[in-house]
Formats: structure tokens, C-alpha cells, sequence
């Protein structure tokens, strides 16, 4: 129902738009190292799944050649925040997720939380204290989002995101 909609709000730069999975970034900050020249890059990152596949490995490749899109820089890390949505997401999706090989990847240093477009569970992984919470506040918005108005529908969904973001 409002995967769209988590889309109109992160308002990225669109990276790939493909059947299984939709995946756009925002670029938050990026700092050069003054003794070695390089460049570390921090993003946020939407990865919408349309289906159950999991390609993470052509996400992370794609995310890469976008963000170090940028000639004469040379990016050394690129730390992501990543909010997976799905509408079958969950714990179980947090722990395909967030491996030892996918929190480190190349020059990726990720972190995930994941939310389910269904029933808006929230996981920022088993057993996080914060899980509950979210997910309480992600299914009272679902529940009022249809009688709002479409402009208080994106105001009442972004400071719920963006505080989910800061925590990672």
C-alpha cells in the first residue's frame, strides 16, 4: 500500500528500477582525507523488493558505481544506511540481510533495518528493544494513513523514517 509512498518520501537518486527490486540512495555527507586524498561518502539507501529475491550482491554493485560516479574522486568507504521494504519483510529478512559479508562489502559498509509495507513490522534486528516500538507506531500510521489527506500522509511518515535512520 505505501511502498509509493516511502519512495515519494526518500525523494533519492534512483539507481536501478528492475522487476524483483527498485533501489535509489541519498548522499548525507562526504569528506575527503586530507592525508591520503580519498573520500568517504556516508548514504542512506532505499531498497524496495518486489518479490523474494534477494540480490545483494547486484544492489551493493550498482549502489557503488552510482555513488563513486563522480571522476578524479576516489571514494575509500561508503557507509550506508540501508531500509529494506517489502511487503513480506521481517526478522527472518533483517537476518538474510544483515551477514558478516553484506555489513562489509568492497569499500560498503552497511547497516540495515527493514519494514514490512503490509503490516508494518519494523526490525532493526532479533531481539532489538526498538523493534516493538517502531513496529507499534509503523501499523498506527497504516491504520490512519488511508483517511488522511495525501499531504499529511507523507508528514506523518517522515519523522517516523528519519528517526529510524538515526538510530543505525
Amino acid at each position: 500500500m505505501f511502498g509509493p509512498l516511502i519512495e515519494e518520501w526518500f525523494s533519492g537518486i534512483s539507481v536501478t528500477r528492475c522487476p524483483s527490486y527498485n533501489l535509489s540512495f541519498r548522499e548525507t555527507s562526504r569528506k575527503r582525507n586530507s592525508l591520503t586524498g580519498s573520500w568517504t561518502v556516508t548514504v542512506r539507501v532505499l531498497a524496495w523488493l518486489k518479490t523474494a529475491e534477494i540480490r545483494f550482491d547486484e544492489m551493493s554493485a550498482s549502489l557503488v558505481s552510482a555513488v563513486a560516479n563522480v571522476p578524479g574522486q576516489r571514494i575509500a568507504r561508503v557507509r550506508c544506511s540501508w531500509l529494506v521494504s517489502s511487503p513480506s519483510g521481517g526478522i527472518y529478512l533483517y537476518e538474510l540481510f544483515d551477514t558478516p559479508e553484506h555489513r562489509r562489502r568492497g569499500v560498503l559498509r552497511n547497516r540495515f533495518f527493514i519494514l514490512n509495507t503490509c503490516d508494518g513490522t519494523v526490525s532493526f534486528g532479533p531481539g532489538n528493544g526498538l523493534n516493538r516500538a517502531f513496529s507499534d507506531r509503523m501499523r498506527e500510521y497504516i491504520e490512519r494513513a488511508p483517511s488522511l489527506p495525501a499531504v499529511s500522509r507523507a508528514r506523518e511518515l517522515a519523522p517516523i523514517l528519519e528517526r529510524a535512520f538515526s538510530l543505525l
